[in-house]
């Protein structure tokens, strides 16, 4: 999103005698309509949402990167439309090609392999859901983030010690906890990905991993995963791909599938996207998913415009 807002100042005594701080300001916007896609009902909502992003940092005398973030959003998704704001809840210390994350923040390594959606978040809060989904119930807690590279690798580390913090008071002897570990790897024209995480209460162990391949083909990109998660008395694998690329410099498009195993229930995902920019942040798109198999099964869409200020 386009910076709307540029604000320098001395930063508060203590950090440091010279820096500088900035307050970036950006927002976003979208209508559309959407069918839910379900077989029974064949739902359509027409919906809207805007939302303000507050990107705040500053940059101490010795080169260290502070920075935080804030959120405004409504959205008539939910019943009352009530506003919400997001953020303030992770601070992050960078230096020397290293990023450390403190606060209330997701694992990790949790989705890695799970390649075969390319929705947007707009269509599959209110797509329909499958029976069977391989993914962890609990990766969001209290914690710390470390991120660096290897030579030309990405890698990420991260353990929460509270998974279930009260708001954002998160106790470091809490019961519940969450590990993460993921890497991506160039390698030419091929992008190798691999994850794992973790969730342990002190009875139950639930464990994901993952590893995605990404090679550069026909103008676009084509990527293959494999996701395998073990919970207590649930097991489930999916396989899936998509191939994303661009028809010329203002359309871009999507596609997508995966097939899903979870305990005695099997379910196959086909998504796909579309988007044309009209200029000045503006553009059109459209997005399909269809469901098939192991409970609610149909195909659900949307189209809408989508702005970024």
């Amino acid at each position: 999103m386009k910076k709307l807002l540029a604000l320098t100042s001395a930063i508060v005594a203590g950090f440091a005698t010279s820096a500088s701080a900035d307050v970036a300001v950006s927002g976003s916007g979208k209508i559309g309509i959407i069918n839910d896609g379900a077989a029974s009902s064949n739902k359509t909502q027409v919906q809207m949402g805007a939302g303000v992003s507050f990107g705040l940092s500053t940059t101490t005398s010795n080169g260290m990167t502070i920075s935080t973030s804030m959120g405004l959003t409504r959205t008539t998704s939910a019943a009352d439309a009530t506003a919400t704001v997001s953020g303030g809840d992770v601070f992050t210390f960078a230096t020397g090609g290293m990023s450390m994350s403190i606060g209330h923040q997701k694992v990790v390594g949790r989705g890695t392999g799970a390649v075969g959606s390319v929705i947007s978040d707009f269509m599959a809060n209110e797509s329909i859901a499958s029976s069977a989904e391989v993914d962890l119930d609990d990766v969001k807690g209290q914690g710390i983030q470390i991120s660096t590279s290897m030579g030309s690798a990405a890698v990420a580390f991260s353990y929460n010690w509270d998974a279930a913090p009260t708001a954002n008071l998160g106790s470091t002897d809490a019961t519940t906890s969450q590990m993460g570990v993921s890497a991506s790897i160039p390698m030419g024209d091929i992008t190798l990905g691999v994850g794992y995480a973790a969730y342990d209460d002190s009875t139950t162990n639930n464990t994901t991993s993952g590893a995605s391949v990404g090679y550069a083909v026909g103008g676009g990109t084509l990527t293959v995963g494999y996701q395998s998660t073990t919970e207590l008395n649930n097991n489930g694998t999916a396989t899936s791909g998509n191939y994303k690329g661009s028809l010329d410099a203002d359309t871009s498009f999507g596609v997508g599938y995966a097939s899903i195993k979870e305990g005695s229930n099997s379910s196959t995902k086909t998504t796909a996207n579309l988007s044309r920019s009209l200029g000045g942040g503006a553009s059109v798109f459209a997005e399909i998913d269809n469901r098939s198999g192991a409970g609610t099964t149909g195909t659900a869409f949307s189209v809408g415009t989508s702005v970024s200020f």
